[in-house]
């Protein structure tokens, strides 16, 4: 089993949920066949951001609210570079997640 905090996010792509993980060896993939739903009650602490991604917020650098019109959606900037836009539907609930962990880190922004 993959330690959690190494864990970066997962997302579901066709009958596959590949785990994208960070160590000192760099960013690795693994694939699983258990559904992202399964990850979700399994890592209650990562969030879900949208239908296809599970994010740890450990690994999250930034977020960036929506801009319109060039991208309607707000993006979060991960430990790996990638960019993930987050969901309407799941926009409020990472909002208040992502300030909740900027008042207990200090991060301002």
């Amino acid at each position: 089993m993959i330690p959690s905090p190494e864990i970066a996010y997962l997302y579901t792509e066709g009958f596959s949920t590949l785990v994208i993980c960070c160590d000192a060896q760099g960013v690795q993939c693994v694939s699983t066949t258990a559904p992202l739903e399964y990850w979700e009650s399994f890592l209650p602490t990562f969030w879900r951001i949208n239908d296809t991604y599970l994010v740890n917020p450990e690994h999250v650098q930034s977020f960036q609210p929506a801009d319109f019109p060039d991208f309607p959606l707000p993006v979060m900037e991960l430990s790996t570079g990638r960019q993930l836009a987050v969901s309407r539907r799941h926009m409020n609930t990472i909002l208040k997640k992502w300030a909740g962990l900027n008042r207990r880190s200090g991060v301002t922004g």
